[in-house]
């Protein structure tokens, strides 16, 4: 009798420790999601943040144990959701690319270049394609903009 009075005291001990997501967490995490979502122009943060707080949660039963969570494991997470979700995110939103082929069709129509429009289009579709969003642009180096500029006059 000792035996089975001391496992259901460790099963009442361990079920009383059981921590769970509490809602004011929950929306925590997805309204610091979706404010982030909405910044890096995102068309349904919703659906974004709904798949991050969802993948936080399975990786972290006990919200307690998420205090050990790096910004790479975090970053990760994102990216998946990212991944599953990509037709949600506007990587370059219209506004960006507006500006951008107004700002080039200027240059290279005072460079007297052959059909300016056409050539600006190239050279973003070819920028857009190395740095998938906005923000990482400033990776772009001026000798690799030569490159995709040269690239574009044919």
């Amino acid at each position: 009798m000792k035996p089975l009075l001391i496992l259901l005291s460790i099963i009442f001990i361990f079920s009383s420790c059981k921590v769970n997501w509490e809602e004011s967490e929950k929306n925590k995490i997805l309204n610091d999601c979706r404010l982030a979502a909405e910044k890096y122009g995102f068309t349904d943060p919703e659906k974004h943040c709904d798949c991050v707080l969802r993948s936080i949660i399975n990786r972290y039963p006990n919200p307690n144990q998420m205090e050990n969570m790096e910004m790479g494991e975090f970053g990760e997470i994102v990216s998946e959701c990212q991944g599953r979700e990509i037709g949600t995110r506007i990587i370059w939103p219209e506004k960006t690319q507006k500006a951008f082929l107004d700002s080039c069709n200027t240059m290279a129509a005072s460079q007297k270049k052959n059909n300016p429009d056409m050539y600006c289009k190239c050279v973003l579709t070819e920028i857009i394609r190395r740095y998938p969003t906005d923000d990482s642009i400033a990776g772009l180096k001026p000798a690799e903009m030569l490159e995709i500029g040269i690239s574009c006059e044919n």
